[in-house]
């Protein structure tokens, strides 16, 4: 799921438990805890102060991690051909 789908369904499925979004900070935390671990690996060490400001973050880092991607592709993602 990229990240503006898992902050879509963060945001529609968090006003059926809305103590997890109470404060900004738990909102903010909430939505963190469910990003993959490349993500959060990127963004460790950085201080982020608002949700604003971390999905900004995390969208950009899905941005150049899909560029790296499309520059580099994975060798096993390519399909053999089969020569006779």
């Amino acid at each position: 799921m990229i990240v503006m789908e898992y902050a879509s369904k963060s945001m529609k499925l968090s006003r059926f438990v809305p103590e997890y979004v109470a404060s900004k900070r738990l909102k903010r935390r909430k939505f963190e805890e469910g990003l993959v671990v490349y993500i959060c690996n990127q963004l460790a060490g950085q201080p982020i102060h608002t949700y604003q400001e971390l999905y900004e973050r995390v969208v950009e880092v899905e941005r150049v991690k899909a560029e790296l991607r499309a520059l580099n592709p994975h060798p096993n993602s390519q399909k053999k051909k089969f020569n006779d």
